[in-house]
Order: C-alpha cells, then structure tokens, then sequence
C-alpha cells in the first residue's frame, strides 16, 4: 500500500494530536482536555513561517506525522540554512510498515528541494537514525553544583530581573552567542513563543553599558518533602557573551548557598569543571575508576546528516591545500558520492567513510583519526589524518533549540 507524505490541512489537526497523544505519552495524557490542548498547539505553531506540520497517509487516512523546521546555523563561521525534524509519531496500528522512513525521506527530498545542505534531530532510538546516515553529535554535560562551589567574583552590578520578557534584547544577546559558536541556530519562532510566554521561572539579565551579555532563565523547586526550605535552582538557559558575564553569574549562584542544596544546569563546554571550587555532583556523589570523582552526566542529544556534502565541504575546504577525495558511501542504497578538493595539488589523498561518520566528521563530533581507529574509516595515507585534523581544526558543536 502506497504511503503518501504531505503538509496536513486544519481539518486534520485532531488526527495528529490523537497520534501524538500515543506517541508521545509523556507529553500528553490521552485525555479529551489533553488533546484539545494538542489542537491548541497544533493551530498556534502551524501559522509560524519556520515549521510545518507534516503527515503519512495511506488510503487518505492519518498514520503518521512529524514536524518540519527551517533554521538559520553557524557552520563553522558561515551561516547556512539546516532543516529539523521533530515530534515523529506513528499510529500505534500502523508501525513496522515503514511510515517513518517514508516520512524521513520526505524532509530529506523537502530540505534539498529547499536548498537546505544539512538536516538535524533529537532521535528516539540514536541506532534508528545512524540507518539513515545521521551522525552524532557533541556530549553535554549535566551538572548539580553546590552553589557554594561557584566562584564569587564579588560582581553583583549589573545583574536584573527581566520582569516581561523583552524578547527583542534576549535575541539580541542569543545572536552574538550564535554568530561565535559553530553548531547553534538562531532562534525558532517556536523558542520566542516559549519564551514570551514563560509561564514557570525567571529571566535574570547581565548588562554591561547599555548592552545584555548574558542571560539566565531559571526555576526553584522543592528539593525536600520535609522541608519546604531546601530547593534546587534549574538553570533551563544560560548565555553568556562574556567573561565577565560568565563571572556575575557564577557570583550569584554562589549566593544562593543558603538555602539552595544544589544548582542543576547543562553545557556543552568540556572544561567548565574548571570555574569551580569543588567538583561534587551532589546528588550521586560517587567514585568512579583510577579515582576520580563523578563531576556531570554525560549524554548525547542531536543528530545530523548531510545532505549536501559538497556544498559543507565547500565552506571548509580552504582551511586544507591537500588534494583529498571524500569517498562517501550510503550503505541503505549502497550508493557513492566522491566530493574532491584542490584538484591539483601535488599529492592525492582518498578518504572513504560512511555518511553517519561523514556527518559526524562535517559537524566537528570527532576527528577522522578517532574514525580511522574506530574502523569506520579507510584512506590511501592514514598516517596524514592527524594532520588533516589539526588543518580542519573543527570546532565542536552545540545547539540550545528544542524541537
């Protein structure tokens, strides 16, 4: 039977909430009031310009949907166009029949059809995805800080409450912090809605001159049952254009050591161990092998996946006078791509990997030595990839956008 992928039309709004409702039970109960708040969503985010609502048919019946984004990202100091992919769900009756491959395929077509070179996603199932050549992406790090562990700095001017959010200043600063960071994305018109919208937490500002340099949104919860005095403070953004931004901040956490047991936050930067005064994570704080102590958590979120290699390596190439050959092959179609570079050049370098590690490679989430090790990549010279890599020099990603 034929599965037909489409934008859905307002009269199919309550299928793919009924859909998302199962697929996503820890969003929504599969209650009436649930799916009416689905429907409510559903309406409000398909009039924003950067996100479409797409379904899989069969037989003109509903049986899957997902979300379709278009992003602005830095990709190592140039500004591209990345699609999303978000909220896939299939009907429970209709799994193992291929409606998500046909759907994932769909935003591949659409992205290129776009102009789009490289498309992203936070997976369910991270083995699903690599199947579709989606590399992964960079570690974050959870942290549960003792606030007393943050340095004081001694820096209390400059630091505000946003009563209303003045989304306008917010962006402003966001931008700056995209503008020198490869991987992040500006913001969805989803992130400004969240955000104009904040119903729990606050927004804590740091400005130097007339200028915001960082900010913070954060929530206090009850960290003990039996004692309505302690709480945790969950740090849900934090963005800082400067050091000493960075420094008011971490000179306010610190203040919150009476009351607060811990603060919670995340951070793509792998040394930020390095502002504190005690590396404790406070709920679990256990020892690990070679006797070191459990710092954070460590996870992986994001999936990317070229689909224009050419165009990506296009932006990265002069960063190398080598004459290489990117031998990339798709292993569901059992096709190649060969995207050479400085043609020319006194010596040929081939390289030959898979698209998941290619797009891994592209995005800055390991090296081609560590691929080459791994076994996930063969070339004519390896001994010339630890080279390469110092040559590429790409950086790591990180992206703060939820989809």
């Amino acid at each position: 039977m034929d599965i037909t992928v489409r934008p859905i039309k307002a009269s199919e709004f309550e299928a793919f909430a009924r859909i998302s409702q199962t697929a996503y039970p820890g969003f929504y109960t599969d209650s009436k009031q649930d799916r009416i708040k689905a429907i409510e969503k559903i309406e409000t985010y398909d009039r924003m310009y950067d996100l479409t609502h797409i379904g899989a048919f069969k037989e003109n019946q509903l049986v899957g949907c997902m979300r379709f984004y278009v992003f602005e990202m830095h990709f190592h100091g140039a500004r591209i166009q990345a699609s999303g992919i978000g909220s896939v769900g299939v009907d429970l009756l209709h799994k193992k029949q291929h409606i998500a491959q046909a759907m994932i395929e769909y935003a591949h077509t659409r992205s290129l059809e776009l102009g789009i070179p490289l498309t992203t996603l936070y997976p369910f199932d991270a083995g699903f995805y690599k199947n579709f050549g989606y590399g992964i992406g960079a570690p974050l790090y959870t942290y549960q800080v003792n606030p007393a562990h943050f340095k004081d700095f001694g820096i209390r001017e400059g630091l505000n409450y946003q009563v209303e959010a003045n989304f306008d200043a917010l962006q402003a600063c966001f931008n700056r912090y995209v503008d020198n960071h490869h991987g992040m994305m500006l913001k969805s018109s989803v992130d400004k809605f969240r955000i104009n919208t904040l119903e729990k937490g606050r927004v804590l500002t740091f400005t130097e001159g007339d200028t915001i340099t960082g900010y913070m949104v954060f929530m206090q919860e009850n960290h003990a049952a039996q004692n309505f005095l302690r709480q945790k403070m969950i740090l849900t953004e934090w963005i800082y254009n400067t050091p000493k931004a960075l420094q008011a901040f971490s000179s306010f956490l610190h203040t919150q050591k009476d009351q607060v047991e811990y603060v919670e936050f995340f951070t793509f930067e792998p040394q930020f161990y390095q502002l504190l005064n005690n590396i404790q994570y406070v709920s679990d704080p256990v020892m690990k092998e070679l006797i070191s102590h459990k710092a954070s958590e460590v996870s992986l979120g994001m999936m990317h996946r070229a689909l224009d290699c050419g165009e990506l390596i296009e932006i990265i190439e002069q960063q190398v006078p080598e004459n290489i050959v990117f031998n990339i092959t798709y292993p569901r179609t059992q096709e190649m791509e060969s995207v050479e570079i400085n043609v020319g050049y006194l010596e040929r370098l081939e390289i030959d990997m898979p698209i998941d590690s290619f797009s891994s490679w592209i995005m800055g989430s390991v090296t081609l030595e560590t691929l080459y090790m791994q076994g996930q990549l063969q070339s004519t010279r390896p001994e010339k990839l630890p080279e390469l890599d110092k040559k590429f020099a790409l950086k790591s990603p990180r992206c703060f956008n939820k989809f």
